[in-house]
C-alpha cells in the first residue's frame, strides 16, 4: 500500500457514524439552553405575579405563561435530551447535524410566535406558532 493512497481499514477510518461522546454531547445543547431560559422566565413571570396559579379562568398573560412552560421549557427540553441521548444510547451521530439547527430555529419561531400572540404584541400567528413547535 502506498503511503500516499487513503486507508480502507474501518478501524483507523475517521468515519462521522461513530465520534467521540464530545461530539455527540453537542448536539442537543442548544435546546436544554432554550429550556433552562425559557424555564427562567417563567419563573420569574410568576415572581412578577404569583397569582398565575390562583385563578381558574385564564388571561392572556398566564396562557402565556402556561404555554412557555410547556413549548418553551418542557418540549425545548424533550427535543434536547433526545438529541443527546438517543446518539449516547446507540452509539452514533445524527444524519445531519444541520437539520438540529433548522428545527431550532423554527422552535424559536414558534415559541417567540405564541408568546406573541397571547401577550398581544400585534404579532398575529394563528395556527403558525404551534405548527413551528410542532414541526
Amino acid at each position: 500500500m502506498n503511503a500516499t493512497e487513503p486507508s480502507t481499514d474501518p478501524s483507523t477510518d475517521p468515519s462521522p457514524i461513530h465520534p467521540d461522546p464530545e461530539t455527540r454531547a453537542r448536539e442537543g445543547r442548544a435546546f436544554l439552553i432554550v429550556s433552562f431560559a425559557s424555564l427562567l422566565l417563567a419563573m420569574g413571570m410568576l415572581v412578577g405575579q404569583p397569582g398565575i396559579l390562583l385563578t381558574s379562568i385564564l388571561s392572556k398573560y398566564e396562557r402565556a405563561w402556561v404555554d412557555l412552560i410547556i413549548y418553551g421549557c418542557a418540549f425545548s427540553g424533550v427535543f434536547g435530551l433526545c438529541y443527546r441521548a438517543l446518539p449516547e444510547a446507540f452509539g452514533v451521530s445524527l444524519f445531519n447535524r444541520r437539520a438540529v439547527v433548522v428545527h431550532l430555529a423554527f422552535h424559536l419561531a414558534g415559541i417567540l410566535l405564541i408568546l406573541g400572540d397571547q401577550l398581544g404584541t400585534g404579532v398575529v400567528s394563528a395556527s403558525g406558532g404551534p405548527l413551528l413547535v410542532a414541526i
